[in-house]
């Protein structure tokens, strides 16, 4: 069940006096690492956090630097990950941006976005009845989404079903799917952002009105399991919708990688070779947050002739690719060199195909390998099991 917030003074009070100032957070922080100014890590916020709850009224008079600071987190949660006092940087970092936006302190990149969620129940500047476009060249669409008796729901996130570099995640899926005769009804039009934008910034009124639709829109179909593309909507529906449905999800929430491994060892997925060097990147709220490392593997490690390769970095220590906690949109040039470190470990792993489970991770490196004209194609696990999967 997701854990009740408290973004009262006194709570992140408590929190942020908590903090010993041992700096392990600091030499883990990608933001820290790309920018190398002491402002930009973990322990000098918690410091000037601290200074700043000690006035009265707290959190009064913010200064510039601090707000800006504060939205240059990916959230990748490498700072708790470390941190020998176990403080719940999580919450903290959250509730301060809750304050931060009360006040007026949030980028306006941010605010044209929540604007686009409130407005269009996804993060573009689109119709929502839109969501499932992606699926046009499936044959019988639209009716092949929405299967009578359905095994399993799909929640497929704003940025798969809008996005055109990885719209070909959700219809990859979807084929896999078919052609393993798994019933699988794509919420589409039915779906809201799950209300990540706004619960990382803080704006939780908002983002319960988004998640009281999706609950009762998967509800209404009676299934126990709904299966997600997006790792970063997967854990807001684990962290924060419990609270909103008032107890535990009536369904179980799985990642599409953890359906597929089951699929795998089931033998209900025939796979052709695929000779080739391939690595695959942990993202970090798939890894880190939801705990999900050895699904993705095990469907790698089923294809016939696949060479696995780990990257330097991996499981709890791989490198954050830039793109979480809204910072793509917040500050894309940071984001882009935060993603630096985790490419060149890709060009140096001497790999053919570096997969992913995460459509952002799979946007962010398909760019970043482009600009450097490197040969390694990019995939989500879930296109490469569509051009590998035999009929079933």
């Amino acid at each position: 069940m997701g854990v009740e917030k408290d973004f009262s003074f006194g709570k992140l009070h408590s929190e942020a006096f908590s903090c010993i100032q041992c700096g392990y957070c600091r030499r883990v922080c990608p933001v820290y690492r790309a920018l190398g100014w002491e402002s930009t890590s973990p322990r000098n916020k918690v410091y000037q956090l601290q200074n700043l709850l000690s006035t009265y009224p707290p959190l009064a008079n913010l200064p510039e630097e601090f707000s800006q600071r504060f939205w240059q987190c990916t959230n990748c949660r490498r700072c708790t990950q470390v941190c020998p006092t176990h403080l719940d940087l999580m919450n903290l970092w959250q509730g301060v941006k809750h304050h931060l936006g009360k006040k007026g302190y949030e980028p306006a990149s941010l605010r044209s976005t929540r604007e686009r969620v409130k407005r269009n129940k996804n993060i573009f500047s689109l119709a929502n009845e839109n969501r499932s476009f992606w699926a046009m060249p499936l044959q019988g669409y639209p009716k092949v989404l929405k299967p009578e008796n359905p095994d399993i729901a799909v929640f497929v996130g704003c940025v798969a079903s809008f996005y055109p570099l990885v719209s070909g995640i959700p219809l990859a899926l979807a084929n896999v799917f078919l052609k393993a005769g798994v019933k699988a009804y794509f919420l589409g039009a039915d779906e809201h952002c799950c209300g990540n934008p706004l619960t990382t910034a803080g704006d939780l009124a908002t983002a319960e009105i988004l998640a009281e639709n999706n609950i009762s829109k998967v509800r209404e179909l009676g299934v126990d399991k709904l299966v997600f593309i997006c790792p970063s909507c997967q854990s807001t529906w684990l962290e924060e919708y419990p609270r909103y449905n008032k107890g535990q999800l009536p369904f179980r929430l799985l990642h599409y990688t953890e359906y597929l491994a089951d699929l795998v060892d089931q033998g209900g997925l025939d796979l052709k070779p695929y000779p080739r060097r391939v690595s695959y990147h942990d993202s970090c709220d798939l890894g880190r947050h939801l705990g999900i490392y050895e699904a993705p593997r095990r469907i790698l490690r089923a294809i016939p002739e696949l060479e696995f390769v780990e990257l330097a970095n991996h499981h709890q220590d791989s490198l954050c690719c830039g793109a979480g906690g809204n910072l793509y949109m917040v500050d894309q040039k940071l984001a882009n060199k935060i993603s630096q470190p985790r490419l060149d470990q890709i060009e140096e792993s001497g790999i053919d195909t570096l997969v992913t489970a995460c459509a952002e991770c799979r946007q962010v490196f398909t760019l970043g390998l482009q600009d450097r004209k490197s040969p390694v194609r990019v995939l989500d696990i879930a296109e490469l099991v569509a051009e590998l999967i035999r009929e079933g």
